[in-house]
């Protein structure tokens, strides 16, 4: 009953969040509409024979400073909600590609705790308006096993 309620308080807030970024007088800077639509992830869990739901259908959003949230179908076939702020290092740039680390800290639902902190490290690789950003959670003793999570954006 409580995951339940926080579930539909997380989406909501992610719902007018989205919401009123449509609602948005589109009068202002082109720079201020600009952000990173997310996918969802695909995941690779290491170190145990259970079955895990690898492709992780979902979609999210990230403003340009890293704050982002989203949903997605989990590992273990539920849904998830999720938010938080990303941080990220000065890209090193090779030719027209930049990779950067990552570091993520925030939270997530629909996993055996209601809500369920998160710290993962990561590493970004741009061409133009596209990124790859590829994060490691290390293992959690029964909660989950060392995963490997990639998700594609783009810039808008």
């Amino acid at each position: 009953m409580v995951c339940q309620f926080i579930r539909t308080v997380l989406i909501g807030v992610l719902v007018s969040f989205l919401n009123t970024g449509l609602a948005m007088d589109f009068s202002q800077k082109e720079k201020d509409l600009e952000g990173y639509i997310l996918s969802g992830f695909l995941s690779k869990h290491f170190g145990t024979k259970e079955k895990y739901n690898e492709q992780n259908h979902g979609l999210g959003y990230m403003t340009l400073d890293g704050l982002f949230g989203g949903a997605y179908k989990n590992s273990l076939g539920k849904t998830s909600v999720y938010g938080g702020k990303e941080f990220q290092s000065d890209p090193y740039k090779l030719g027209p590609v930049e990779l950067r680390a990552l570091f993520d800290l925030g939270a997530v639902t629909g996993y055996k705790k209601p809500i369920t902190p998160v710290a993962m490290p990561g590493l970004g690789v741009s061409l133009n308006d596209y990124m790859l950003a590829l994060g490691l959670i290390p293992p959690i003793k029964d909660v989950t096993p060392a995963t490997l999570s990639l998700q594609l954006r783009k810039k808008f």
